[in-house]
């Protein structure tokens, strides 16, 4: 699902306190400074050369008792097949082969959130050179106090 049809869905439910937001952001002025209950990342993090900056950054463009949660591609024996086909055409963009749930747990506890959860939330099929392969996608959560 895109921005586009998120948009469109909250229209069309009349959500009128809910903004969806597609945007590489470095910086809260990237955002304007504004500050928000929930931000999700879906399998961008395995993109990121400073995990930890992120989601420090993340972290601090929430509200108050704010919920970051981040889906991503789980560490495994596998995980770094995910990119194999094109890791090659795409220079300077990192793929990493995804994160455990310690690594998370560290991380978000590093920036600072609370109640912080690292769990497989679902598995996904994807074609690879070796053949199609299921790979886990690990849900991060955590609270800002």
């Amino acid at each position: 699902m895109n921005c586009s049809t998120l948009r469109s869905e909250h229209k069309q439910k009349s959500l009128k306190n809910v903004t969806t937001i597609l945007k590489e952001v470095h910086s809260p002025a990237d955002v304007d400074n504004r500050k928000f209950d929930l931000i999700v990342s879906v399998m961008t993090f395995h993109h990121i050369g400073d995990v930890q900056a992120a989601i420090s950054l993340l972290a601090s463009l929430l509200k108050p008792s704010g919920k970051l949660f981040i889906f991503d591609l789980m560490k495994s024996d596998i995980s770094n097949l995910f990119h194999s086909h094109h890791a090659h055409q795409h220079a300077g963009v990192h793929h990493m082969g995804g994160f455990t749930e310690e690594e998370m747990q560290v991380m978000f506890g590093k920036a600072g959130l609370k109640d912080v959860q690292a769990v497989e939330a679902f598995r996904h099929d994807k074609d690879t050179e070796e053949g199609t392969k299921q790979f886990a996608i690990l849900l991060s959560m955590g609270t800002k106090e």
